[in-house]
């Protein structure tokens, strides 16, 4: 039979199961026809149907889904942060997924209302009368109606997908309740769960309750995003969702819903893992893949806690508080209290005057004063161009001082910067580092004058530090300012590479942090996480290659971390401004460090380093774009080692020369990939510098060079002359 003949054959065959139209005139028309047969499968009251009738129906509806035109799910765009999850517009009974959900009614047997345009109805039609015979078979031994919240699956049979999950959605009649609401969730959940027990490994949901079932759609759409997104997380599944929508307005929701800005209280809803693990990969490979995760990013969120500014050198106990805080030792004994900065922070001060005589001089040591350490600048630099915004539970203000632009920095605790009035009273701070700053400078026996203890300018009540150790906390303009950055920059960087840079937090407050932080690794396949800590650096097991957590000294693995980074290149003469601002740099370095005759008179002159340039000499050394040093390398043999004096050199085979090596002072280890670099070309090398310079003498010794002896430069002046074989 042809595909005409076959529908015809289907409309007869079902016209004589009624009586009442089998004298019906089949129309010559090829719509009328479709719709005859459908109407008539409509209608069809579930029973054995014999295999040639089941045969030509399948034969039929297959061409007729191939005519229509399927939608492989490898043909959709996945969300950009999440490839587990899709939108899509358009017919779903056409989608070749594992499963498609179908919104029915508690019967369970799809819709009788003929030619009715709902999902439930379509997917019956198109699926064969196949679907409703097994929907009948669970519902007689189910023995009930099927309950709301619920989900059955059956085979898909002509649709392009494996499966139907058939779920039965609340109906809304007046007002939205709570609990139309959490069955909607049940639907959405119980289809999940059916799903992964028959190994789905993906599925498109529609609209559920929405339409003639009358659910709000912007909230049903709510509903639907949330939990799917919960499941995903809370198991871990990789099954992919496609969200389906028929309609334009559900496209705009659900569009909205899904790509909508991420603030800070949604990310801060976090749970703990349960499948959390010390990983057992060698450092040095952990320090090579998170230096790989780095490379590889567009974005860097920053997560700093408590235990950065340790590892950066900040001193708060031991032998810093006794030497600067022994005043208040004798004054109050040491007891639980006067033990370091953060516990001598709660000790119960008689009055105002005792307790701004202690505080002012914790904000003055703790942040005022406090010279931004290396391993801060050395953070920056490794992060190199990134788009970076640090999340921060410190109050120190060290990225600040080491040069972060305070628009990519969100303190949410406050700082030592700041105070408040106590009880809230309104929103605003005020900065009072210079009333410290008179507060330091008229302390007596442990207080300040009483004239000086500021008072609220609204309630007249006591001031405090702008610090979050009660409800009282005030978060003023630029408090939500910084938080309205926050959620900015995590927004857009959810859909790109990015990369969570945690650093120091541990399990005290890791509801900031830690925890959601670890929500975004799981609801993101793009996300990928570095955790640092020097003893509570467990990941989720469940992360795998997504995470790398390293319990090692924080400001080591910073310091190894560069070295990883760091690449060498030959110079381009565009390049030449940052070079020629590295050798400033490297010049003004030997004057503060007693060697001001080396490089005198803006050596080495900029027509010097674009020959090297053109010849191929000159070399740049970069960690994520950023030029930090500079060098010559030059193989063969060099006419001012022709002649050394005091000495000689061990061997007369070929070798190369290191030149003009200068750099920022950014890094670390900078010269130490130099010559690993230099010595991979030709593994014999030669260097001298001057008898002031100390410091490159050092790093020439300890890189393995032997001192020969003496050599001259063009100049005449002398040149200590080093070797390495």
């Amino acid at each position: 039979m042809t595909h005409e003949e076959q529908r015809v054959w289907l409309i007869k065959q079902l016209q004589k199961e009624k009586s009442e139209l089998s004298a019906y005139e089949i129309p010559e028309d090829e719509q009328e026809q479709k719709n005859l047969l459908r109407a008539l499968m409509n209608i069809w009251m579930p029973e054995k149907l014999d295999e040639e009738f089941l045969k030509i129906q399948d034969e039929y509806l297959k061409e007729e889904s191939e005519r229509a035109g399927i939608v492989d799910l490898a043909d959709l765009k996945p969300l950009p942060y999440d490839d587990r999850l899709y939108l899509w517009k358009g017919d779903m009974t056409t989608l070749r997924v594992d499963a498609i959900t179908n919104p029915a009614n508690s019967a369970l047997l799809g819709c009788f209302r003929i030619l009715h345009n709902c999902a439930d109805n379509c997917i019956h039609s198109k699926a064969g009368l196949e679907l409703r015979y097994r929907c009948n078979k669970i519902m007689r031994a189910q023995g009930h109606e099927e309950p709301t919240g619920h989900a059955k699956i059956t085979p898909g049979y002509n649709l392009p997908c494996k499966y139907v999950l058939h779920t039965v959605g609340p109906i809304v009649q007046g007002k939205l309740q709570r609990k139309h609401e959490e069955l909607l969730a049940s639907c959405y959940r119980s289809c999940l769960e059916l799903a992964e027990e028959y190994e789905v490994k993906s599925i498109a949901f529609c609209c559920i309750s929405t339409g003639v079932f009358m659910f709000p759609n912007e909230r049903a759409a709510e509903i639907a995003v949330d939990t799917v997104r919960k499941y995903l997380e809370e198991t871990g599944s990789r099954m992919k969702v496609v969200f389906n929508v028929f309609k334009e307005e559900d496209y705009e929701i659900y569009s909205r819903i899904l790509m909508k800005k991420i603030t800070f209280e949604t990310f801060l809803n976090g749970t703990p893992a349960t499948d959390y693990i010390h990983q057992n990969t060698p450092y040095q490979q952990q320090i090579h893949e998170a230096a790989m995760m780095l490379r590889e990013a567009e974005y860097v969120l920053v997560g700093a806690g408590a235990g950065l500014s340790t590892a950066a050198g900040a001193e708060y106990g031991g032998t810093f508080f006794e030497k600067n805080f022994r005043e208040f030792q004798e004054m109050y004994g040491k007891g639980p209290y006067m033990q370091d900065m953060y516990s001598a922070g709660f000790y119960p001060y008689p009055d105002e005057e005792s307790y701004w005589g202690y505080w002012s001089k914790q904000a003055l040591l703790g942040g005022v004063n406090l010279d931004v350490t290396p391993l801060y600048k050395q953070l920056l630099a490794i992060l190199g161009k990134k788009k970076i915004f640090v999340l921060s539970t410190n109050v120190d203000g060290q990225f600040e001082k080491a040069g972060l632009s305070r628009e990519d920095i969100f303190c949410t605790q406050g700082d030592y910067f700041h105070i408040q009035c106590r009880r809230g009273c309104h929103a605003k701070t005020y900065h009072a580092v210079k009333l410290f700053q008179q507060m330091d400078q008229a302390r007596r026996n442990c207080k300040v004058p009483r004239y000086m203890v500021p008072r609220c300018p609204v309630c007249g009540g006591p001031m405090d530090m702008n610090l979050r150790k009660d409800q009282y906390f005030v978060q003023d303009e630029e408090w939500y300012a910084a938080e309205a950055r926050f959620s900015d920059f995590l927004t857009r960087a959810v859909s790109g590479k990015l990369v969570l840079l945690e650093l120091g937090v541990g399990f005290n407050t890791p509801t900031i942090i830690r925890f959601p932080f670890e929500k975004l690794v799981r609801e993101h396949q793009n996300i990928k996480l570095i955790r640092l800590n020097l003893d509570q650096a467990v990941v989720p097991e469940s992360f795998g290659a997504k995470a790398v957590g390293i319990n090692a000294d924080m400001a080591e693995s910073i310091r190894d971390m560069a070295k990883e980074l760091m690449t060498i290149e030959k110079a381009k003469e565009k390049e030449l401004p940052e070079i020629l601002r590295i050798y400033e740099i490297a010049r003004s370095y030997m004057r503060q460090t007693g060697n001001p005759n080396q490089w005198k008179n803006n050596f080495p002159p900029e027509e010097c380093l674009k020959a090297d340039i053109q010849a191929g000499n000159l070399y740049v050394v970069k960690e994520c774009g950023i030029i930090h040093a500079v060098f010559a390398f030059i193989i063969g043999e060099d006419p001012t080692y022709a002649v050394i004096e005091q000495g000689a050199w061990r061997s007369d085979d070929l070798y190369g020369t290191l030149h003009r090596v200068a750099s920022d002072g950014q890094l670390h280890g900078i010269f130490d990939r130099m010559v690993k670099f230099c010595y991979e070309k030709v593994n014999h090398l030669r260097i001298d510098t001057h008898e002031d310079n100390k410091v490159m003498q050092h790093l020439i010794l300890k890189n393995g060079f032997t001192k020969c002896g003496i050599i001259y430069i063009a100049d005449g002046s002398p040149r200590i002359a080093y070797e390495k074989i």
